[in-house]
């Protein structure tokens, strides 16, 4: 059949018809089988026209990789007309356009030739596939982005992130998928979605390092793994091999936490996908960047009211207070020679009118005689003008709410003032715990001692809270007070529940507190550390859990030194010293 066409239509000219094509050109026969081949085609195959001639037409074209059912040609023999398709070649990963044309070559119906023209169309596909990829991943992050703006919580942004990720088909994800922020030194699991709950007991906290989620914490790098290997180290029974996503959330150079999301076992991900699941973790840590920011403004503007409150308040209080502290000052001073005069008219009776005779006398106002009465007096008389005192202190203090402090610094010994702290504080300690002194002699401090004795106010009265109430005897708060090289230290230390270490590291920050609601507002420790860096010192904190916290105040001696940095209101230190 083949032979008798190529008689009906001259070779040479339909060579030259087919040579003129730049693209893919050859002529085949109802059967497929090649008729004639354009030279550019036997060039492109790296072979000889003579060679192709008889082959099946998808066999010329690309090397057998479609098939007969895919090929246009077929559409063309039954129709009568001109046909086009897109083909895929499987094992070189390219698109072809072909198209097929009826040519008839004599008059009877048989008679009939197919021009066959293939394109290679792999580029133009792929970017048209690209840029609808673009426009696909746009869509879907503008949409997420929309959603996490309107979210409240760090919660709240971090479920919406996973649900959008997981409802995107094209990612391929698994429906699990889990979000952590980091608190200190661990990972706290915050949402999760179709996690077994063993894993999520094991996950519920991870500290920096441990697992994948804990190694990207800690590093800040992403993991990416198609199978679990030996980085992974939760396991439970009934696990099967997966694959993981483990992105960070960095936010001005800060990890405030981990993406996890989970993948089929040997599931790879290219470089479309990896670089959205980069964009979604870029935008959840903006999001949650701006809660913190928006948290740490609703916190200066909670101060800066506080202040303007506290201002008032001991503008207030300072009329009475100073009327109460005239009072006690003067009872003070006159109650005790007032006392000893009583003391002196009891023994002048005594001795002018005998023993019985004076105490019938004395009988109605037996009070007279009872010197331990006297002494009771006049120890109450002091220790209400030491408290009135501290009031008036306290009330200067609330002023560095509203404006810096602009007293003098003095020269102070820390021994005194935190001795005076304990006596204040005793109310508060004696049914729960001892107290332990070693002050030793050491040099003054230049600093203000009514703000030093808040300082050591504050830490004491958190050491014997931090101790159950019930066993005085069983518990110890140890304070001390040692000199070592130009500085003087002063510790308080207790054997209470401790510090987890997730809270230690924000010991320091306004409003954090580990108290029951209504028993602590955060501001003690942050105002005491304030306090000692003000002075140019540092408030260290060591914990263990179960065992008690220890803090120690560091100041600088009175003495003439070399100047030395001063640490931020918001530093935290880890003590590294045993003197």
């Amino acid at each position: 059949m083949v032979q008798q066409q190529i008689k009906k239509f001259d070779q040479t000219t339909l060579q030259s018809l087919i040579d003129a094509f730049t693209a893919y050109a050859l002529v085949t026969d109802r059967a497929h089988n090649t008729i004639a081949v354009s030279q550019a085609t036997a060039s492109a195959r790296g072979t000889e026209v003579e060679r192709l001639l008889g082959d099946m037409c998808f066999s010329v074209a690309d090397g057998n990789g479609c098939s007969a059912e895919d090929c246009p040609l077929l559409e063309t023999i039954t129709t009568g007309c001109a046909s086009r398709k897109e083909l895929y070649v499987a094992e070189t990963d390219s698109w072809l356009m072909a198209s097929a044309y009826s040519i008839p070559v004599g008059a009877a119906a048989d008679d009939v030739v197919y021009l066959h023209l293939f394109k290679d169309i792999t580029d133009e596909k792929r970017v048209a596939q690209e840029l609808s990829q673009t426009l696909e991943q746009q869509d879907a992050l503008n949409l997420m982005l929309v959603s996490i703006q309107a979210a409240q919580t760090p919660a709240r942004v971090l479920e919406v992130a996973i649900d959008h990720v997981l409802q995107i088909s094209w990612l391929g994800i698994r429906t699990s998928a889990a979000g952590f922020l980091l608190r200190g030194q661990q990972l706290h699991l915050i949402v999760s979605r179709n996690l077994p709950s063993v894993l999520e007991q094991e996950c519920a906290q991870l500290p920096l390092g441990q697992c994948l989620c804990g190694r990207v914490a800690e590093t800040g790098d992403s993991i990416i793994c198609a199978h679990v290997d030996e980085r992974h180290h939760t396991s439970y029974s009934g696990m099967v091999d997966h694959g993981h996503v483990v992105l960070p959330l960095k936010w001005q150079f800060q990890i405030l936490g981990v993406l996890n999301f989970y993948l089929a076992a040997g599931q790879e991900l290219d470089e479309r996908r990896t670089k959205f699941l980069e964009a979604v973790a870029s935008i959840v840590a903006t999001a949650l960047g701006r809660l913190t920011y928006q948290s740490q403004l609703a916190q200066s503007e909670r101060l800066s009211s506080i202040g303007l409150l506290a201002a008032g308040v001991a503008h207030e209080i300072n009329n009475p207070l100073g009327l109460v502290l005239t009072t006690v000052e003067w009872l003070a001073e006159d109650l005790p020679p007032i006392l000893e005069q009583c003391r002196t008219l009891r023994r002048q009776l005594v001795e002018e009118l005998g023993a019985a005779r004076a105490n019938m006398l004395l009988s109605n106002v037996d009070k007279l005689g009872d010197d331990a009465l006297f002494q009771d007096l006049t120890q109450c008389a002091k220790d209400a003008l030491e408290g009135v005192q501290r009031i008036r202190t306290i009330v200067h203090d609330l002023k560095t709410f509203s404006r810096p402090d602009d007293e003098e610094l003095n020269t102070v010994s820390l021994s005194e003032v935190l001795e005076r702290a304990v006596r204040l504080s005793y109310n508060e300690i004696k049914y729960r715990a001892r107290v332990t002194r070693d002050l030793q002699p050491t040099p003054p401090v230049r600093a203000h001692e009514g703000r030093l004795a808040q300082v050591f106010l504050n830490l004491l009265i958190n050491a014997a809270h931090a101790i159950e109430e019930g066993n005085p005897e069983g518990n110890e708060i140890l304070v001390r007070v040692w000199h070592h090289g130009d500085e003087v230290f002063a510790e308080v230390k207790d054997t209470g529940k401790g510090i987890d270490p997730a809270d230690l590291t924000y010991v320091f920050e306004p409003f954090f507190t580990t108290k029951d609601s209504g028993v602590g507002t955060g501001l003690g420790l942050y105002i005491s550390n304030n306090i000692v860096t003000s002075l140019r010192g540092r408030l260290d904190v060591e914990s263990t859990v179960g065992r008690g916290t220890r803090f120690v105040v560091r100041l600088p001696v009175a003495e003439p030194q070399a100047p030395r940095p001063t640490a931020s209101p918001g530093d935290k230190h880890v003590i590294q010293y045993r003197p």
